[in-house]
């Protein structure tokens, strides 16, 4: 069963990027629009991991680049958080909104590559 060996993965993966005092798991349904994967945290404790169909196909290395770059985006989750916030309602609220989402991935896509050698390639066959 793929969740099984996913999940066992992004615990892993997690582990490697010191988020060990959070519970993570795969969710099968499709990603946003156009996304490879995304995640999604929720109470500070929980992390919710997506991949597209588009995912699977691709080479183990990348997969597990692409698994790097969502599970940093959960350290700096707070951050872009904080960001939002202090954005507030108003005009400017959506170029704001923008650019701070921008900075983010930008921020955690750096990270990620400094971090990726700290994970191990999946060895699922998922296709």
């Amino acid at each position: 069963m793929r969740s099984a060996g996913v999940n066992s993965y992004l615990r892993e993966a997690a582990n490697a990027l010191l988020l060990r005092d959070w519970t993570v798991r795969y969710d099968p349904q499709e990603p946003g629009e156009e996304a490879l994967a995304e995640v999604h945290t929720s109470e500070d404790t929980h992390i919710m991991v997506r991949f597209s169909a588009a995912f699977w196909d691709l080479d183990p290395a990348e997969q597990r680049d692409i698994v790097v770059h969502e599970l940093c985006h959960v350290h700096l989750a707070r951050l872009y958080d904080v960001a939002q916030h202090l954005v507030g309602p108003g005009v400017h609220h959506d170029a704001c909104c923008a650019m701070v989402d921008d900075a983010d991935d930008h921020a955690t896509e750096v990270f990620a590559r400094l971090l990726r050698d700290r994970v191990a390639t999946p060895r699922w066959r998922c296709k």
